[in-house]
């Protein structure tokens, strides 16, 4: 055996009968057993025997191969994430092509003050049934979910292109929200299948980069197409892109992930499979999440926060989350989400890192195109103009992501960087609430690069930090003798992670918005006082903001005002999670990372 081969394959080496060494050593010409006594009278001192260590050619070869292997398994896996990037960028396109168009759909249907659902729609769908995507791919292998999630995705497109409602529109939100639940998730997953712990940070930040060049585009397309063809052909487009994508997969992609049923009792008839879905465990954790977030969008909107049916909601979603604790622990066979994954520090911590942190930055771009230092009402940009002022923060969101995956695949070290990543979100949030007043240039747009960069690093920490956790877990348990039981949760805490990304965007936006929205009334009702048609003035412009283009000075003025200071307000909701988010970061255990 070459030397130090137990450092590469993980085990103690073995003597030449195959026991362990540690239950016989020979030093020199004296054996040691198991069952020798080392009081024994007839020991003798003698002198150890050394062996020169110096490389052999054979050691040499080995290296070489791995080597060579190692390169090998980088062009595999670049070869896989390639075909599953068209998938990546029309997702990440999406969610900055809607917030750059929100205000022209539902300003056309006359219904702006619901057109945040647009998002919160699609998210609550997201959120619903993500869970459920991670276990299905378990069951039935990653590309068959994939594929059905690019089917979906391109239905739900298609029916927002040709709807003529707005609830016709957000209903095909919803469904984009089903197909949305596995496609980012998969191909984390793909990466955890393929790469060891200490490279799935450089290999996501790739990922990482495509995402950020979507979300980065999506903005002035969905804007340009607004301004020029129509905001429905930023939807419809999508799907010949969704079809070439299932194509791709269907022919190209290896199915990474397939388990076999966890129980030898499983039933072997062609429907076992079907039968190990958690579908009851499913349904009240989707309609827990959906109803306890439906509320909080509700709250401060549509709602009054303390209204009978957000008050309502909010208890009968509490009663949904215990019977689901209940029905995983005491009834599920294969639990869709292990409830004791909630407990458990190293899950949490991430957990609630990433959500505060996702709703801080999406919080303020999603008033980017619409209001605030409001481009649109203190500058009267048209709506592809206003899209491009997110770029600045994708921008940061890919340096981010590359940066966190490569000192994390260079050093081992990701607890620091997490550190480091939320405080640079507090210092963002801190200068927009003190620079951000009105004729905001593009200069001090670039000041939201910060809280992208900080927001891109805690994306790839995060994750490494909850996949360490998962794995040293799993290693105390097969030190103890009880065997890879851990590893089995990994698509189920992957897939929590990813439900943490869209609960944390709704409730950043929804709580921000809230703060903002009713900001916004108390200023614009005091500001208004005397002047002639207060009330229909206040109507018009919280419905249409293209109606403020439309008041005469000074009132138009003073309505721009009033949407400024609204949103600074809004800001200071980013601040206090990215605060809380830099609290909790001090508190991640950090673990050596496998090799």
């Amino acid at each position: 055996m070459a030397p130090f081969d137990f450092e590469r394959d993980g085990k103690l080496p073995s003597s030449s009968n195959g026991s362990s060494s540690f239950g016989s050593s020979s030093f020199g010409d004296y054996s040691i057993t198991e069952e020798t006594s080392l009081l024994s009278s007839e020991s003798k001192p003698v002198s150890p025997t050394y062996q020169s260590t110096e490389a052999t050619e054979d050691d040499v070869s080995d290296i070489d191969a791995g080597i060579q292997d190692e390169k090998k398994m980088g062009k595999s896996v670049l070869g896989i994430l390639s075909l599953l990037m068209i998938g990546v960028f029309v997702g990440s396109a999406d969610s900055t092509l809607v917030l750059a168009t929100t205000d022209t759909i539902a300003s056309e249907f006359g219904s702006l003050g619901l057109g945040s659902w647009l998002s919160t729609s699609y998210l609550l769908s997201m959120c619903a049934f993500q869970p459920l995507m991670g276990k299905l791919s378990d069951i039935y292998g990653r590309k068959i979910v994939l594929i059905v999630g690019y089917a979906n995705f391109a239905i739900g497109s298609l029916l927002c292109g040709v709807g003529e409602t707005l609830g016709v529109v957000i209903l095909g939100r919803v469904i984009c929200g089903l197909g949305a639940a596995s496609m980012t998730l998969i191909v984390s997953l793909v990466i955890t299948d393929l790469v060891p712990l200490l490279k799935v940070a450089f290999w996501r930040s790739y990922m990482n980069v495509v995402m950020t060049i979507g979300r980065a585009a999506g903005g002035p397309i969905g804007g340009l197409l607004a301004d020029s063809i129509g905001w429905r052909w930023s939807f419809a487009g999508q799907a010949p892109l969704l079809v070439i994508a299932i194509i791709v997969v269907y022919f190209f992609l290896p199915n990474t992930k397939k388990s076999s049923p966890t129980s030898l009792s499983a039933p072997p008839d062609k429907y076992s499979r079907l039968k190990r879905i958690d579908f009851v465990g499913s349904v009240l954790l989707a309609a827990a999440i959906v109803i306890l977030l439906g509320a909080l969008s509700l709250a401060g909107q549509s709602l009054a926060p303390l209204h009978p049916i957000i008050l309502g909601s909010v208890a009968g979603s509490i009663v949904l989350f215990v019977l689901f604790g209940v029905w995983e622990v005491k009834f599920a066979h294969e639990p869709v989400f292990p409830p004791g994954l909630l407990i458990q520090r190293d899950i949490i911590t991430p957990y609630t890192i990433v959500a505060l942190l996702l709703g801080a930055q999406y919080a303020v771009i999603f008033f980017i195109p619409l209001y605030p230092s409001k481009f649109r009402i203190s500058l009267n940009e048209s709506v592809a103009l206003a899209g491009t002022r997110m770029f600045p923060a994708v921008l940061g969101n890919t340096l981010g992501g590359l940066f966190g995956g490569l000192l994390i695949a260079r050093t081992g070290y990701y607890k620091t960087i997490t550190i480091f990543g939320s405080a640079l979100g507090v210092l963002c949030y801190l200068v927009l609430i003190l620079r951000w007043t009105g004729n905001t240039g593009w200069l001090e747009t670039c000041e939201i690069v910060p809280g992208g960069f900080g927001l891109g690093i805690c994306l790839s920490s995060a994750f490494i930090a909850l996949t360490s956790g998962l794995e040293h877990k799993k290693g105390d348990e097969e030190v103890g003798g009880k065997g890879k039981a851990q590893s089995k949760d990994m698509a189920s805490a992957t897939s929590g992670f990813f439900v943490m990304i869209p609960l944390g965007l709704i409730l950043g936006i929804a709580v921000a918005s809230s703060v903002q929205v009713g900001t916004n009334q108390v200023l614009l009702t005091d500001a208004l006082k005397g002047f002639d048609g207060a009330e229909a003035i206040l109507d018009a412009v919280s419905t249409d903001v293209n109606r403020i283009w439309e008041l005469e000075e000074p009132l138009r003025t003073i309505v721009v005002d009033c949407y400024v200071q609204s949103f600074r307000w809004g800001f200071g909701v980013s601040l206090v999670s990215a605060t809380i988010a830099t609290v909790l970061s001090i508190f991640i255990r950090e673990y050596p990372l496998r090799k």
